[in-house]
């Protein structure tokens, strides 16, 4: 890709007039969060593939983008052959704050004392969902949904 970017890509635009070109943006079929205290990353989606040599294995609570899955294993890289094995690991929706200043709490609901507090445009990821309040995390902390805007 780099090279089709550095090389291909400028004649084209060049043969095009000058129109902008851009390569494909990937497409993202999720994000996920990591359960497992660690999570081996594979070169293929086998528990018998080699130990990705460049990566190391993703901590628990880190948030992953899937490009594909293949019977239970997810694809964590749109560029190389990246894979988790999905058992160890929890769905999560991506959302950013759309309030001036937004308090997390420490349980979901007003009555539960406040932890912190993120600012506008703060991206989070949302791990459940109880009457209207989102979980962020693995820790207790608790946002109101009304201030979340879903991407």
């Amino acid at each position: 890709m780099s090279d089709a970017i550095t090389h291909f890509f400028p004649l084209v635009k060049q043969e095009m007039g000058g129109m902008p070109t851009s390569p494909p943006s990937p497409s993202i079929n999720k994000y996920v969060m990591i359960t497992a205290s660690r999570l081996n990353i594979r070169t293929l989606p086998t528990g018998t593939a080699s130990l990705a040599s460049d990566r190391d294995p993703a901590q628990r609570g880190t948030i992953l983008r899937i490009y594909g899955e293949d019977n239970g294993w997810l694809k964590i890289s749109n560029s190389q052959q990246h894979w988790v094995y999905g058992k160890f690991t929890q769905q999560v929706m991506r959302a950013t704050i759309n309030a001036n200043v937004l308090r997390v709490r420490s349980g979901p609901n007003t009555s539960f004392s406040t932890v912190g507090t993120l600012p506008k445009s703060e991206e989070v990821f949302v791990v459940a969902e109880t009457n209207g309040w989102c979980k962020i995390g693995l820790e207790e902390k608790w946002v109101s949904k009304t201030f979340l805007d879903f991407n």
